[in-house]
């Protein structure tokens, strides 16, 4: 077996490349039975990309892999928890920003209909 190279972690596989370790994962993943390998190479796969999403999918995927090979390792625990953490940030964060776009959007509106009865 050969270990990446540190360099390796810093180089993003090509869409192709990428196309081809999601197609296998997915296959595995929808038979039953996905092996260690193919979620760990598609994991490194993802941490790799320079998409800031498949980076926490990348990251989620391992520290779901850690966690079912080592459910009380508590260094993998914490990380799912931060992990967590962060998609429900992310997410609150989306819904202010939606909920202040609707905000003023809210106000344009009412400015206009108020133009239009004067």
């Amino acid at each position: 077996m050969t270990l990446p190279y540190v360099v390796d972690a810093h180089t993003s596989l090509s869409a192709a490349e990428l196309q081809v370790l999601r197609e296998q994962y997915d296959s595995e993943t929808a038979s039953g039975h996905t092996t260690t390998q193919t979620k760990f190479n598609y994991a490194w796969a993802l941490i790799k990309s320079p998409n800031r999403p498949q980076m926490l999918q990348g990251v989620a995927l391992l520290t779901d892999l850690l966690l079912e090979r080592e459910p009380n390792n508590l260094q993998a625990q914490s990380l799912n928890a931060l992990i967590e953490k962060g998609i429900a940030r992310e997410g609150y964060i989306g819904m202010a920003l939606l909920g202040g776009a609707a905000t003023v959007a809210g106000v344009v509106v009412t400015s206009l209909l108020r133009r239009g009865r004067r």
